[in-house]
């Protein structure tokens, strides 16, 4: 099925890292993933581009599709989320920078949800830095001091779950760094494309979203 792409523009209110599932009362769960790989490509476009920092699916290519990245091999910690999400890739003194976790939270935000439909993916403009040891947040890196940096995206959507994707690095390791920019030279923006095993999705979305029940990290 044709991708569907939709752009988020940046909004005003300021989104920060949650310590916690917790943190999103009210109809949420957390999964949580690993660094994927590298790759000087875009999922949502189907293009060469500047290099991104994938978590989630192992497999992920320029062309996939829902159906081939439920083939490929997932490092979230619910196996049934196939998902790609991705970021720019930072690089500081020559080095690319691994992000140490990937967490996406998953939220109700006021109304009740749907699961995405196939051949969905997204891109957000609603970026921040952040750091673990605090709830503030910046357009620019911030000195995280003994907590350690992460770069946060929000997805927001009028019927699908609001998703909150956390990309976490070592203290202070953002600080000087350069992230990879897009053909508009805009770092700022981060993506994800959905890919669930049939019927997962739907029913954490019912048991926790729809429930409004926090139901916390999500493994099996």
């Amino acid at each position: 099925m044709k991708k569907l792409s939709i752009v988020l523009m940046a909004v005003v209110t300021m989104m920060v890292a949650a310590p916690s599932a917790h943190a999103f009362p009210g109809g949420s769960f957390l999964i949580t993933c690993s660094f994927a790989k590298f790759g000087s490509f875009d999922p949502l476009t189907g293009m060469a581009s500047h290099e991104h920092t994938f978590g989630g699916n192992l497999g992920v290519q320029m062309t996939s599709t829902k159906s081939q990245l439920l083939g490929q091999s997932t490092n979230c910690s619910d196996s049934k989320d196939h998902s790609a999400y991705w970021i720019p890739t930072f690089t500081k003194n020559g080095t690319k920078l691994t992000p140490y976790m990937v967490n996406a939270y998953y939220i109700r935000g006021g109304t009740d949800r749907v699961a995405f439909p196939d051949g969905y993916v997204v891109k957000s403009t609603d970026v921040r830095y952040a750091c673990s040891n605090d709830s503030s947040g910046s357009w620019v890196p911030i000195d995280c001091g003994s907590g350690n940096a992460q770069f946060n995206v929000t997805f927001f959507s009028a019927k699908y779950p609001e998703v909150h994707m956390m990309f976490k690095y070592n203290v202070r390791s953002l600080i000087g760094a350069t992230a990879s920019s897009d053909m508009m030279g805009d770092p700022r923006h981060g993506d994800m494309f959905p890919a669930w095993t049939s019927g997962e999705l739907e029913r954490l979305i019912k048991n926790c979203l729809n429930a409004r029940v926090t139901c916390g990290r999500i493994k099996g």
